[in-house]
């Protein structure tokens, strides 16, 4: 796992572009209202979650997917071999935080 602090923005933007089919599932909140995203994404489509709190994502195949967050590439937290990710990012404190788990 890595925590690394990213420029501040407010509201952030998270940004996912799928290169292959991929399942993902988001938890935000903007303005207050609770988002929740679990879903099967088709290659090829691009998604963009706005928030103003705190971002947690889930995605079932790092490598399957190229993400932006505030226009900052997350490739090297995303783009490893054959593993699930689990992150999170807070915007008060701009902290970025990946953890990485072995698919079986």
């Amino acid at each position: 796992s890595t925590t690394q602090i990213l420029p501040q923005h407010s509201p952030s933007v998270l940004q996912l572009s799928i290169l292959e089919t991929t399942q993902i599932n988001i938890t935000t909140k903007d303005n207050g209202e609770l988002i929740l995203y679990n879903q099967i994404i088709s290659a090829e489509k691009k998604i963009k979650f706005i928030f103003d709190t705190e971002i947690k994502f889930d995605l079932l195949n790092a490598k399957h997917i190229h993400a932006t967050l505030n226009g900052t590439s997350l490739d090297t937290y995303f783009t490893k071999d054959n593993v699930s990710l689990r992150g999170s990012f807070i915007v008060d404190s701009a902290q970025l935080y990946v953890a990485y788990y072995k698919n079986n």
